[in-house]
């Protein structure tokens, strides 16, 4: 009985190693497999596994609260203004209006991304590896709950986020050639 009790721990232990050498992860592809040698099929399912994810960090209304509040913020606040105190107003009436909004309902991280698009021009000089971009994702779905709790439009015009996101993550987010993996095309 013993024997077979420590086989049984051996199989797991085999099983779990050989899964993580052939994919696993978010995506189920070659973790250490460079995301310029994907084809547009496989990168397109990246960028499927890896929204979905980051989607699963907040409810849908949490979700079009957050990008509502951030793109009237962008719009109204960062752009600068003269008034602070009337683009705190039409700040908070643009989010209110966005998030009252039929199409909105039931969206998530992943509903504003446009994955289908996503082809070989859009990653071909990516030199992040599969397991770097889905480690990415982790930590934007991560960063993403302290941001929705943070964004307001009640701020100035020097606010930031707070810095959640490793140098590496933030440089393949702004990195053209890797960001269509999280954003769509």
């Amino acid at each position: 009985m013993l024997c077979l009790r420590g086989m049984k721990k051996t199989a797991l232990i085999l099983t779990t190693l050989l899964l993580g050498a052939c994919g696993g992860g978010i995506s189920g592809l070659e973790a250490e497999r460079r995301v310029s040698t994907l084809t547009e099929y496989e990168a397109a399912g990246l960028c499927e596994s890896v929204n979905d994810y980051i989607s699963t960090a907040m409810d849908s209304e949490s979700w079009v609260k957050y990008a509502c509040t951030q793109g009237a913020l962008n719009t109204h606040i960062s752009d600068g203004c003269d008034d602070l105190s009337s683009c705190r107003s039409a700040c908070e009436d643009m989010s209110y209006e966005c998030q009252g909004s039929r199409d909105n309902y039931g969206k998530t991280f992943r509903d504003f991304s446009d994955c289908g698009e996503v082809d070989d021009y859009d990653i071909e000089d990516c030199r992040a590896t599969v397991a770097e971009v889905e480690a990415c994702a982790g930590e934007l779905r991560e960063a993403s709950l302290g941001w929705s709790e943070e964004v307001s439009c009640n701020v100035d015009r020097e606010w930031r986020p707070s810095r959640r996101l490793s140098a590496g993550c933030a440089s393949m987010l702004d990195d053209y050639d890797c960001n269509a993996l999280f954003f769509g095309d």
